[in-house]
């Protein structure tokens, strides 16, 4: 039997809910925004040429890039299809 995978989906108030008791919602050895994230793969493209990151990357210079990365292309693959009416 196939099981359906689905992306999953926060509502605006359980958003809100976890806010209001502090929830960080991006934690990675100290680095917490988007932005250092972007600023780690910006500084991995002037190191290696490309933005192609392996996704088990991994070290102190770049700390859980790899998985960073694969995960936004997974979400900007999951918009792509939410803008066709396709289920992610």
């Amino acid at each position: 039997q196939k099981v359906k995978k689905c992306a999953p989906r926060l509502s605006q108030e359980q958003i809100a809910r976890l806010d209001s008791i502090g929830f960080e919602w991006c934690t990675s050895r100290g680095i917490s925004t988007w932005e250092e994230k972007f600023k780690l793969l910006q500084d991995y493209v002037k190191e290696f040429g490309n933005p192609r990151v392996p996704t088990e990357l991994d070290t102190v210079e770049y700390p859980k890039l790899g998985a960073w990365v694969a995960m936004q292309r997974q979400s900007y693959r999951n918009e792509e299809k939410r803008s066709r009416g396709e289920k992610p």
